[in-house]
């Protein structure tokens, strides 16, 4: 009994050992503008596009607008310019991932109708879409 329970910790250990600690977050709880994000590795579920050439964008209802230029797999944004390259495509199944992403900076942006949208930039610009 004692050697299943050693060999069931060493296996927990090596498991958590491994894992990147990420905040597993709802876009909603990234739509304010809030300091306390910065540095902190973020995990959540989005709606990814590409704007135009360059311009990557992830966006969730109630979330913020998460701004983009980079990408691992690099191979995504590739796929994102093919098959997410408008918003009818991007509110589609097939264009919503889960990503991870080490927070970089917020901003709050007032939209031409008065209502505000909060902006989020990755650090160095990069998302990882994660399977």
């Amino acid at each position: 009994m004692m050697r299943m329970a050693v060999c069931f910790i060493a296996s927990v250990f090596t498991t958590l050992a491994g894992a990147e600690t990420a905040l597993r977050l709802e876009p909603v709880d990234l739509s304010i503008e809030n300091r306390k994000f910065v540095g902190a590795t973020i995990e959540t579920r989005m709606q990814c596009f590409n704007v135009r050439g360059s311009d990557f964008r992830c966006v969730d209802d109630n979330g913020p607008i998460i701004e983009f230029i980079a990408a691992d797999p690099p191979e995504t944004l590739a796929m994102l310019a093919r098959r997410c390259d408008t918003l009818t495509k991007a509110a589609s199944p097939r264009c919503r991932f889960k990503i991870r992403f080490v927070y970089g900076d917020g901003a709050m942006s007032k939209d031409s109708d008065g209502g505000s949208s909060m902006f989020v930039f990755p650090r160095k610009g990069l998302i990882t879409f994660v399977k």
